[in-house]
């Protein structure tokens, strides 16, 4: 065994005893620069300076490690050993310029066979009798001291596995819990002990009390036992009152005639209160709450007769127990009113008026607008009314500020347009008229009117109106095949379709788009032309046929605004997913969310003749949901 770690060789853990290297220089840690020794499994660590080691032991850096370096390299011809009378050839790197059995009479070098474990029997003999000690390993005194965990005795099996089970966390921990369980178990006992023991106390204390008392009780009557009782007790003065005595510290109180008590019946009328029911009675408000009569209120718009205005009706809070959905059902009092024939209720979702069930949930808000009429009438004034139901309420307090705004935009929008200028220059023969046309942009608030939308050039696929041709004609349609589950359409006094529509049956490269002035005049009295009433549909609506595209290109706009409905009623009803519902309601792969809200946006952005014509033609090439789609783009 070295006395110091030998560089280039290898070297004996001090735990384990197995065959290690020196590793470094460490570049990080509190040792740096340093070489070390290291074994992970059984935790050994030992750091050391090349400038501690022998200067006949410190490493060549420059020159390879022998264990590396080439047999034929090991010895050189003509040197000899510097040990006299030796003869033998010196080897190449030792540093003693020794052979190996004169290099360790000297005390050895940094090479791995110039130490005494790499002897002979026969070249321990000779260094003992050289040295005059017997031939012996241990025999070897060092002259450097030892690292303590280097010199270890070799262990036996069984401590070695005892080493390596203490230093095992998992047996550690195993340890460390049934010491504080042992820990828990003793302090329970404990405070077990110390409960037991204060019981004990308690009662026995008890115990002395009341045998004190029932003494000093029996005692007060008979003269004997009062004299004992005087003479251990010294007796109160006149002065003070002799109603009470003092046990252990505890006062005790005599029963007299002056001291009992005057009242000795329990729950009589004079302690007593009558019942008083309060189940019934309202809960006061407390402060920050909202009455919900003034929150459970709306208003239903009537047009019951045909030339009639509509009629306002307020209805209750204890009309809508289903707030907020509200069905005509739950009003027996509006259902008398209205009476038994059909009802209709306008769709703010798809602009139309449907049939309206008994059962059917509309979506109210307070002092909100519900429109119905009777089935076929006319509505008077139903801009106005419908302007009212769907106007949004202004979420701010401060609802001067949309006028204010109004008002500047206003005056901005005619700042530095048609000035007339009065030249009075005697040169000028007349006005001069300077118009601008700058055009001022003005931010408009959040709840303000948004202006109309401009499309800046027409769609060849708006439907025409023949040149000539009145709003007040017949309706024309142009030959296609009509789907089994559409009626033909009739002739209707609304307007007149021109033959010449782009079709893919009648479109031919001669044919000119339409202009402006042959587009189907945008009105509001155009919106109440609308004929028959569109039933809520009961199964999947047909697609295009023959068409291999997907939804919503395969679909016509009629079947598409009764699938908005179905949508919106099954939603109301909890009918499900996104997913499901689109299933029930199509029949057909569901598109994306996005896809499906662009769709229900095209038709709430178009304008009411648009969104007209496009339902007039029904299930034919002109009534396509493609055509419609690029007739109203997305914003």
């Amino acid at each position: 065994m070295l006395q110091y770690p030998d560089v280039n060789g290898k070297n004996k853990c001090g735990s384990c005893y197995r065959n290690i290297s020196v590793r470094g220089p460490t570049k990080t840690g509190k040792n740096i620069g340093c070489y070390y020794l290291q074994v992970r499994s059984c935790r050994y660590f030992h750091s050391f300076d090349l400038g501690n080691i022998p200067a006949n032991r410190v490493m060549d850096m420059n020159q390879p490690p022998m264990d590396k370096a080439k047999s034929s390299a090991g010895k050189q011809p003509g040197r000899t050993c510097a040990r006299a009378p030796c003869t033998k050839d010196a080897h190449g790197s030792c540093q003693n310029r020794c052979c190996k059995f004169c290099c360790v009479v000297n005390g050895g070098c940094s090479i791995k066979d110039h130490n005494v474990a790499a002897l002979s029997q026969t070249q321990l003999s000779k260094l003992a009798a050289a040295k005059g000690a017997p031939p012996s390993l241990s025999a070897t005194t060092p002259r450097f001291p030892l690292d303590p965990r280097l010199t270890q005795p070799e262990r036996s099996f069984d401590e070695l596995a005892r080493l390596l089970s203490e230093s095992d966390p998992v047996l550690h921990l195993q340890r460390e819990e049934e010491a504080n369980s042992r820990k828990q178990q003793e302090e329970a006992q404990r405070e077990a002990d110390l409960e037991r023991l204060e019981e004990d106390n308690y009662r026995r204390a008890v115990a002395e009390s009341l045998s004190l008392i029932q003494t000093s009780t029996s005692s007060s009557t008979p003269p004997t036992s009062s004299s004992n009782v005087s003479a251990s007790r010294p007796l109160p003065t006149v002065s003070e009152p002799s109603t009470s005595l003092v046990v252990h510290g505890l006062p005790v109180t005599r029963v007299k005639g002056s001291n009992r008590p005057s009242i000795t019946s329990h729950m009589s009328s004079d302690w007593m209160r009558a019942h008083e029911d309060r189940t019934k009675l309202p809960q006061a408000l407390r402060k920050g709450q909202i009455d919900s009569e003034l929150l459970k209120r709306f208003r239903i718009v009537w047009w019951s007769e045909p030339g009639v205005g509509a009629t306002t009706i307020p209805v209750p809070s204890s009309d809508i127990p289903d707030w907020p959905k509200f069905r005509l059902a739950d009003s027996p009092a509006i259902l008398e009113r209205f009476g038994k024939r059909g009802i209709d209720f306008y769709d703010a979702l798809t602009f139309e008026w449907v049939e309206c069930p008994l059962s059917y949930a509309h979506a109210v808000t307070t002092d909100g607008h519900l429109l119905l009429r009777r089935t076929g009438t006319k509505c008077e004034d139903f801009d106005s009314k419908l302007l009212l139901a769907t106007q949004k309420q202004t979420s701010s307090s401060r609802s001067y500020m949309s006028n204010v705004r109004k008002s500047v935009a206003s005056k901005a929008k005619r700042k530095g347009k048609d000035r007339v200028f009065e030249l009075e220059d005697e040169d000028s023969d007349g006005e001069v008229e300077i118009v601008s046309d700058i055009a001022i942009k003005i931010k408009q608030e959040p709840g303000a009117e948004r202006r109309p939308f401009k499309r800046p050039r027409l769609s060849p696929h708006i439907i025409p109106v023949s040149l000539g041709s009145s709003i007040d004609g017949p309706i024309s349609i142009p030959s296609s095949p009509i789907s089994p589950h559409m009626p033909p359409t009739t002739t209707s006094p609304g307007f007149s379709l021109d033959p010449s529509f782009p079709s893919p049956a009648l479109s031919s490269p001669s044919a000119t788009p339409p202009t402006p002035s042959n587009s189907l005049p945008l009105s509001p009295a155009t919106f109440e032309t609308v004929s028959g009433i569109l039933s809520p549909i009961t199964g999947p609506p047909p697609q295009l046929p023959g068409s291999s595209l997907k939804w919503p290109a395969n679909m016509y706009a009629v079947d598409m605004v009764h699938g908005f409905r179905k949508m919106d009623e099954l939603l109301k009803n909890g009918g499900g997913t996104y997913q499901q519902r689109f299933m029930h309601v199509f029949g057909q792969s569901p598109p994306g969310t996005s896809t499906y809200h662009d769709q229900l946006k095209r038709w709430k952005d178009a304008t009411p003749s648009l969104r007209e014509a496009f339902i007039k033609a029904g299930r034919t090439s002109a009534g396509q949901w493609s055509r419609f789609s690029k007739a109203v783009r997305l914003r």
